[in-house]
C-alpha cells in the first residue's frame, strides 16, 4: 500500500486500489501534549485503507446500494479500529454517528432510501451505515468484523468476482441470529430513522 500526501484543496483523503491519499492538513494534525498522530489522523487512515477490501473489487460501480459497502463499512472499520486501540469506545461513536444521521436527514425526509439503495455518499452512507453496523455488532457479541472479514474473502477477486449490494446484505444478514436478523433487516432495508429507534 503506498500512502500519498497530497494538498489540502485536491481533497481531504481518497483510497485507489493499492494507495492511499490523505491532505497535508489532516497528516499535520498531531496531538498537543504527546506530539503523535491525532485521532482524526488515525481514524481517517483506518477508513481509507479499509477501502482496499471494501470499494468497487466488491460491488460494481453506479449500483442502488453501493454507498453501504464503499463507505459504511470502512467507517464501521475505522470505528472497530478506534475502539480496540482505547482511543473511542463504540457505543460513543454508535450515538455520534445517529446524531449526525438526524441532523443530516432533515433535508431529505422525502427523499431518503434504505441502506441498501443508497447511492449517494451522504449521511446515510457516512452515519446511518455505521450507527447500523455498530447497532449490529453489539446485538451480535461483536461478531459482525468476522462476518465482514468472511464475505470480503467470497467476494474478492480471487473467487466470485464482483456481487449486487442486496446479494451482499442478504449474505450479511443471513448467517445472524434470528433476533439480530430482524434488526439488521429493519436497519438496512428501511428508511428513515423510525428502525434505528426500535434497535
Amino acid at each position: 500500500l503506498n500512502l500519498s500526501e497530497v494538498p489540502t484543496p485536491l481533497g481531504e483523503a481518497m483510497a485507489y486500489e493499492g494507495r492511499t491519499a490523505i491532505s497535508d492538513k489532516i497528516i499535520a494534525r498531531r496531538s498537543p501534549i504527546s506530539g503523535t498522530a491525532s485521532n482524526l489522523l488515525e481514524f481517517v487512515m483506518a477508513h481509507e485503507i479499509a477501502h482496499q477490501w471494501w470499494g468497487y473489487g466488491v460491488v460494481p460501480t453506479r449500483t442502488p446500494g453501493r454507498q453501504f459497502v464503499i463507505e459504511s463499512i470502512p467507517q464501521f472499520a475505522a470505528y472497530k479500529l478506534l475502539g480496540h486501540r482505547g482511543i473511542l469506545s463504540e457505543q460513543t461513536a454508535r450515538q455520534n454517528e445517529e446524531r449526525g444521521y438526524e441532523r443530516g436527514r432533515t433535508g431529505v425526509r422525502n427523499g431518503e432510501v434504505a441502506l441498501v439503495r443508497s447511492e449517494t455518499a451522504d449521511e446515510i452512507a457516512y452515519n446511518k451505515g455505521p450507527f447500523a453496523l455498530l447497532s449490529l455488532d453489539q446485538l451480535s457479541g461483536g461478531a459482525m468484523m468476522d462476518r465482514l472479514g468472511a464475505l470480503a474473502a467470497s467476494y474478492s477477486h480471487q473467487s466470485h468476482g464482483l456481487t449486487s449490494p442486496e446479494e451482499f446484505v442478504a449474505s450479511l444478514v443471513a448467517e445472524l441470529p434470528e433476533a439480530t436478523r430482524q434488526a439488521a433487516r429493519r436497519l438496512l432495508y428501511e428508511p428513515g430513522s423510525d428502525a434505528m429507534r426500535r434497535n
